[in-house]
């Protein structure tokens, strides 16, 4: 990527931009005079603001540095990101082009790393980590080097991920759904959640059984899925049930780093009396933000990435009833790219993990034999996911061998 000097430096930076905020807005005046207000909810103090400049909201200073590159790039690619919205917004129907498709996924790709909560996120996990390093009695305190010791993870950092990640996204399917319930889409300063109701313990982009869902107008949402998981979604879908809106309202609760936002008051009345979503937000926000587990030789320190759990039903990516009989401890961390790596993994655990979990006393033959026929029936499904051609499917006596012959190491389930 090529910046040229940048004049004129903004200091207020948004990390939710202006153009997207004000599908949320009241627009007062013309021109220059031109006033977005939006009204919304701060969870800091529980405070209630009505009215509020979008210019005054989800920014930081020099957020992107105060060099203005970034900042002037992200404007760049707002002006096109705009305009592939605002076609939706205006339209009754599936109208997306082939670029207007690919400039909201790359939409989407940004919004969900530019975000100061990402970036908060980022560096709690990396001050985690080092409270785990210096609690570990093998490790000396004072050989934990200063900038270690003292992490920050820059947004500059966490944009380098964006443009593979968008490109990751590119065999999601986009669903338009537009709400006809007198309750309203709500959006919030960390708008893009990412779900996945078939592998719950994996909320990643590009995951099997990804569902990302972003409102970007009350009345409008974008939904990108995985569809060779959810069977229920179409191009263009029309909500009638007020319940389905206040379940995809309460993933913008639980995800909001500082606040949740509404072109009106009513709408956030009715969200900050969700207990419900209030009590999934608290768990959320008290996670631990790394790990660590016990290993031979060391331990192995975990990151975990700012995953919010599928804790409200959407009916519309309800799972093929075939997937639904797999154990969910059996839909595990997969890609829906395929690699041999992935592919020894899930060949390991259908036919070599049984017979590990046996040596373990914490696991009854049943429990074993469950987790076995689960197994493979998920290898089967990923065969048929991946387009294996037939004849690569014989589990030949070299490739069991080979499995046999891999490396693993057991982490108890109470690690720490």
């Amino acid at each position: 990527m090529t910046y040229s000097k940048k004049q004129n430096i903004k200091e207020d930076q948004h990390f939710v931009p202006r153009f997207y905020l004000k599908n949320f807005g009241n627009i007062i005046g013309v021109g220059r005079k031109e006033k977005v207000l939006v009204s919304f909810y701060q969870f800091c103090g529980s405070l209630v603001k009505e009215n509020i400049p979008t210019k005054s909201i989800c920014y930081k200073k020099y957020f992107y540095g105060k060099d203005g590159l970034l900042e002037d790039d992200f404007e760049k690619r707002e002006r096109v990101w705009s305009s592939a919205i605002q076609s939706i917004l205006i339209s009754k129907s599936y109208k997306l082009t082939n670029q207007q498709e690919v400039s909201i996924k790359e939409f989407v790709a940004y919004q969900h790393f530019r975000t100061y909560a990402i970036v908060k996120h980022a560096n709690s996990s990396m001050q985690e980590i080092v409270s785990i390093i210096e609690n570990t009695h093998s490790i000396e305190k004072n050989t934990i080097s200063k900038e270690l010791s003292t992490p920050r993870m820059e947004p500059l950092d966490l944009m380098k991920v964006c443009d593979e990640t968008a490109l990751s996204l590119r065999d999601l399917k986009i669903s338009i759904i537009e709400c006809s319930t007198v309750c309203k889409f709500i959006t919030s300063d960390v708008p893009v959640i990412v779900l996945n109701p078939f592998c719950p313990s994996l909320q990643s982009m590009v995951g099997v059984g990804t569902f990302i869902v972003i409102p970007i107008s009350p009345t409008k949402l974008v939904a990108l899925y995985d569809s060779k998981i959810y069977s229920k979604c179409r191009d263009y879908m029309i909500i009638d049930d007020a319940e389905m809106v206040k379940n995809l309202n309460r993933y913008q609760i639980v995800s909001a780093e500082e606040r949740i936002i509404a072109k009106c008051r009513t709408s956030l009345d009715i969200a900050i009396a969700d207990a419900e979503a209030f009590d999934v937000r608290n768990s959320f926000m008290n996670q631990n933000k790394a790990s660590s587990f016990p290993q031979e030789v060391g331990r192995l320190l975990q990151i975990h990435s700012r995953a919010v759990p599928y804790a409200f039903p959407i009916l519309f990516c309800a799972i093929f009833r075939e997937l639904r009989k797999i154990p969910k401890n059996c839909r595990d961390v997969i890609f829906r790219t395929y690699s041999d790596e992935i592919w020894m993994q899930q060949l390991f655990k259908a036919y070599r993990m049984p017979s590990l979990l046996k040596n373990h006393n914490t696991f009854s033959p049943a429990e074993i034999d469950k987790f076995k026929d689960g197994s493979m029936k998920m290898l089967r499904f990923m065969m048929e996911y991946w387009e294996i051609p037939i004849k690569d499917r014989t589990i030949t006596p070299e490739l069991i061998s080979k499995i046999n012959n891999l490396g693993v190491e057991y982490y108890p389930v109470d690690a720490e």
